[in-house]
């Protein structure tokens, strides 16, 4: 564990993404704050403190920062497990900036 130095969900479809929460100490939030400004000039974009999502939370409760990007939730579940989650609803637009998110 010692040699993590944090851990990434990115479990809300890959619609555009609007935030990234932060579950560490306030120098890893000041330090994901910083990165995330490079995602301003592609729309509303912040870094929050706050929870995890629960495929890392273990990493979590022992002390790993963990950050967990979220996105336009609210369309979430019209694809999740339902027939209409297929390749061909993919906006590439916004899948290339939810890929943006865990690349800087």
């Amino acid at each position: 564990m010692d040699r993590l130095v944090m851990a990434f969900e990115s479990d809300t479809g890959f619609f555009r993404p609007t935030s990234i929460s932060v579950a560490g100490d306030a120098a890893d939030l000041r330090r994901i704050q910083a990165i995330a400004g490079l995602l301003a000039s592609a729309g509303p974009f912040s870094a929050v403190a706050g929870g995890t999502g629960s495929d890392i939370r273990p990493l979590m409760l022992w002390g790993v920062p963990t950050l967990s990007r979220h996105s336009g939730g609210e369309r979430y579940m019209y694809y999740h497990h339902a027939d209409a989650d297929m390749a061909d609803k993919v906006d590439p637009d916004e899948m290339a900036h939810g890929v943006a998110v865990p690349a800087l």
